[in-house]
């Protein structure tokens, strides 16, 4: 998370003001989750033996494992990401921020476990856009 946080800042840069909370390359925020990843890579490397083939525990074993990965999947993540889309990444960066870094990540995958539930039931995920009211109607 720590590193998604910082490169969709660089990739958001030029769409939002250098205040941002998502544009600031070390943060409270990154810091946080730097420790919070930090603690979780263990169990994170178990979980990638186990769905893999268990060669893969000696590769894993090495200090240069997790920047290896880091490296290959956040350009994938972020990479998917639309400028236009900027803002609203940082408007929901800034209301996450409180929360404990687990709690933000549960938040982070029950929200895409339900779009994608709403997505398979109803073959387009425009159909779950209009079960959101705009910010201006609340």
């Amino acid at each position: 998370m720590p590193d998604i946080l910082r490169e969709t800042g660089r990739v958001c840069a030029a769409q939002l003001p250098a205040a941002s909370l998502i544009r600031r390359q070390s943060s409270a925020l990154i810091d946080r989750y730097q420790i919070e990843s930090d603690r979780a890579w263990p169990a994170a490397r178990a979980a990638i033996v186990k769905l893999s083939d268990p060669a893969v525990d000696a590769m894993l074993d090495s200090e240069f494992a997790r920047p290896l990965l880091t490296t290959l999947l956040v350009p994938q993540i972020v990479g998917r990401i639309a400028t236009r889309d900027c803002g609203t990444i940082d408007r929901m960066v800034t209301l996450l921020q409180p929360l404990p870094p687990r709690n933000t990540a549960g938040i982070v995958v029950e929200t895409l476990r339900y779009l994608k539930s709403q997505k398979s039931r109803s073959g387009d995920i425009a159909a779950v856009a209009m079960l959101l009211c705009p910010v201006e109607t609340r």
